[in-house]
């Protein structure tokens, strides 16, 4: 493991984040095609996350609100988020920025 992930590692940990050691294997029997999930999904749940990070981002000059939640409305990757992402939403985007400060 390199220095850098170590490093983002524990700064995630010391924020109460917990993080998978790997990405999970689907185990097929010989012969079965893994099956992805339909591209909707995916798109979705990327939109959502990007969405997600947009609004919880209090980088100078972020990105502005409107235009964020017209990216959560036109999308509605409300329905892509589970119920603790989408309680961050609930909040003000002040809130959500403290609240996620990393």
């Amino acid at each position: 493991m390199s220095s850098i992930r170590k490093e983002n590692l524990e700064k995630l940990s010391q924020k109460g984040f917990l993080v998978a050691d790997s990405l999970p294997v689907n185990r097929l029997e010989p012969g079965e095609i893994p099956q992805l999930r339909p591209i909707e999904e995916i798109f979705g749940r990327l939109i959502a996350l990007k969405s997600l990070w947009l609004y919880v981002d209090d980088y100078p000059e972020g990105v502005p609100s409107d235009v964020v939640e017209d990216m959560i409305n036109t999308y509605n990757v409300k329905s892509f988020l589970t119920e603790e992402e989408n309680e961050i939403l609930q909040l003000s985007r002040a809130e959500a920025e403290k609240t996620m400060d990393i």
